[in-house]
């Protein structure tokens, strides 16, 4: 916005209404290679009432028995700041746009709190420190819950269960976790309306900005004038 001349128009107020047409949404074509398969992620606390955390990426899907899942429970794991999660390092920075978090089988008709994880959220971080959030998952009912998003470029990543409190007997079960590389979220021809009219800019003026998308929430990285 630095290359806007002083003299360029008259304007005070300006709402710049950007409006995103999403390319190959809603769906993804996202790629065809699990990018955890056989890795072992790190437990972010320890607890000896969990099972495996290589469980989660040994291929292995179904009930959840004889060590094939990753159990967590609400009265032992349950943290409003600090939920129990799964740290997978991927070696290097790479792309994710999909992630698909596999629950139990067993009592997903008369238990899905016992086979499934309804809560839990998907980070990243560059340095395994500093996370944000890239999805969020809240009251999941499907056996394979897949999340998709625009990809993030990120050697670490995080899946973090969360219970609602701290509350007896409620459990979260997760067989599989598989990560691949998605779709970068594509912008073609923003329309650019200006609504009010009035006196000149100037150089450092603050400009508003909003944006809304056919295919949900978007970032705005970067305009030019």
């Amino acid at each position: 916005m630095g290359k806007i001349r002083k003299t360029w128009r008259r304007y005070t107020s300006i709402l710049l209404t950007l409006l995103l047409i999403c390319v190959s949404l809603p769906t993804f074509a996202a790629g065809t290679v699990n990018l955890v398969a056989g890795l072992t992620p790190e437990q972010s606390k320890a607890s000896t009432s969990t099972g495996s955390p290589s469980s989660v990426t040994d291929g292995v899907k179904g009930s959840g028995d004889s060590g094939t899942a990753w159990t967590t429970r609400s009265d032992y794991h349950y943290s409003a700041t600090d939920p129990m999660a799964l740290i997978f390092d991927l070696g290097e920075p790479k792309k994710v746009g999909k992630v698909v978090v596999t629950g139990s089988t067993n009592y997903t008709s008369t238990q899905p709190y016992y086979a499934l994880p309804a809560n839990y959220d998907i980070s990243y971080s560059t340095d395994k420190s500093t996370w944000v959030t890239a999805k969020q998952v809240r009251d999941n009912a499907e056996y394979a819950c897949t999340s998709e998003f625009s990809n993030i470029e990120a050697q670490y990543w995080k899946v973090g269960v969360i219970f609602a409190a701290n509350t007896p007997l409620v459990y979260s079960r997760i067989c599989e976790i598989e990560m691949f590389e998605g779709e970068d979220l594509v912008v073609e021809n923003p329309a650019v309306t200006i609504l009010t009219e009035s006196t000149q800019i100037t150089e450092g003026d603050a400009i508003i900005l909003s944006a809304s998308a056919a295919c949900g929430s978007a970032e705005i990285s970067a305009l030019s004038f």
